[in-house]
């Protein structure tokens, strides 16, 4: 239990102290590295409660090439999802200000693929359905784990124009992350769907 508290509050403290290093956006470097130490230092306080097999046991196994490919299918459907709801957040909020917010992207592009497509899914995913899942495994089962991590992985990205209007689809997102860890035993699936949504994003963003 306490190395999932460990990993709740460090990365609500990570997304704290990026945000107070980069409150107007004008220095995205010193914000991820604040937000990816800060997330790093989580997790190691969660393995410290998580001793001696926890950093093994986080790190899960490499999949068979079968779910490799169903790791990319499943991220090609978020990112439908993610643009439908995208959508009915701008029809909602009426002024196109959620469009901005949720796919523009106001700084160095080779940044944004690096912070986004590169840093943001290998992070997450193990510090998320890494760590957080192997500690909340050794106290609940795998449904219970499932929707733990994915209210996690809801509460960090919904930060954006529509705010908590964000949060019931961030979950279904994590939902679908979950499924990927519980049923292929390994952190690759989930990576994969999450960079390839990422990316989608990315590529709008800039286009």
């Amino acid at each position: 239990m306490l190395a999932i508290i460990a990993v709740y509050l460090g990365v609500f403290v990570a997304l704290l102290g990026g945000a107070a290093v980069d409150p107007e956006g004008h220095a995205p470097i010193a914000g991820t590295v604040v937000y990816t130490g800060l997330t790093l230092a989580a997790a190691a306080l969660a393995l410290h409660f998580l001793r001696p097999d926890g950093l093994r046991a986080s790190l899960a196994a490499w999949p068979s090439d079968r779910w490799l490919g169903i790791g990319l299918a499943t991220g090609v459907g978020l990112v439908a999802f993610n643009f439908a709801w995208v959508e009915g957040l701008q029809r909602l909020l009426a002024d196109g200000s959620a469009e901005e917010e949720l796919i523009h992207v106001p700084i160095a592009p080779w940044l944004v693929f690096v912070q986004t497509v590169v840093i943001a899914p290998l992070l997450e995913e193990w510090a998320d359905r890494g760590v957080l899942w192997t500690a909340a495994r050794r106290v609940t089962g795998q449904w219970s784990t499932i929707f733990i991590t994915a209210a996690l992985f809801a509460l960090l990205h919904g930060l954006g124009a529509g705010l908590f209007l964000e949060v019931p689809h961030r979950f279904v997102v994590g939902i679908a992350l979950g499924l990927l860890r519980a049923y292929s035993g390994s952190l690759v699936p989930g990576i994969i769907a999450h960079a390839v949504n990422n990316l989608t994003f990315v590529l709008v963003s800039d286009a």
